[in-house]
C-alpha cells in the first residue's frame, strides 16, 4: 500500500517507492538548485542500482501527468491478528490407546464440549492446548 509522497518523510527515513513498487532511498535534497529537479535519490532496481532526479513533490517528469517512476511513500500492511484454535484431546476408554483431538474456534466452544456427554462411550477428557497461528 501506498500514499503520496512526502519530502520531509523522505529525509527522515521512511519507506519510499517508485510506482513500480521499487526502493528508493538514499534521498539528497538540493533547496537551491535552479532545476526544477531538486532531490537526488538511489533507485534499487533488480537490473542494477541507479541515481534518478526527482521534483519536490516526487514526481520523474516536471509534467502533471504520472509515471511509474514517480515517488510515493510506502505504508506498510497491517500486522493481522493472530488466529487461535482450541483444542480438547481426549481417551477413548473403550477402545485400548486410542486418542482423538476436537478442534474448536473459541474457548467457550472448547469448554462447552468438556462438558457435553458422549452417547454411552467412556470418553474422557485429557487436556486443552491453544494454539496460534
Amino acid at each position: 500500500m501506498r500514499k503520496p509522497f512526502n519530502l520531509a518523510n523522505a529525509l527522515a527515513g521512511h519507506a519510499v517507492v517508485n510506482g513500480y513498487g521499487v526502493a528508493v532511498e538514499q534521498f539528497a535534497y538540493f533547496p537551491s538548485n535552479t532545476s526544477p529537479y531538486k532531490i537526488y535519490a538511489l533507485v534499487r532496481d533488480t537490473e542494477g542500482d541507479s541515481v534518478e532526479t526527482y521534483t519536490e513533490d516526487g514526481k520523474y517528469c516536471v509534467s502533471d501527468a504520472s509515471t511509474n517512476s514517480d515517488l510515493y511513500m510506502l505504508v506498510p500492511d497491517p500486522k493481522p491478528e493472530p488466529r487461535k484454535v482450541y483444542v480438547n484431546v481426549w481417551r477413548n476408554d473403550d477402545v485400548f490407546g486410542v486418542i482423538h483431538a476436537t478442534v474448536h474456534h473459541t474457548s467457550e466452544q472448547a469448554a462447552a464440549e468438556r462438558t457435553t456427554s458422549c452417547s454411552g462411550k467412556k470418553k474422557v477428557f485429557i487436556g486443552q492446548k491453544t494454539f496460534e497461528y
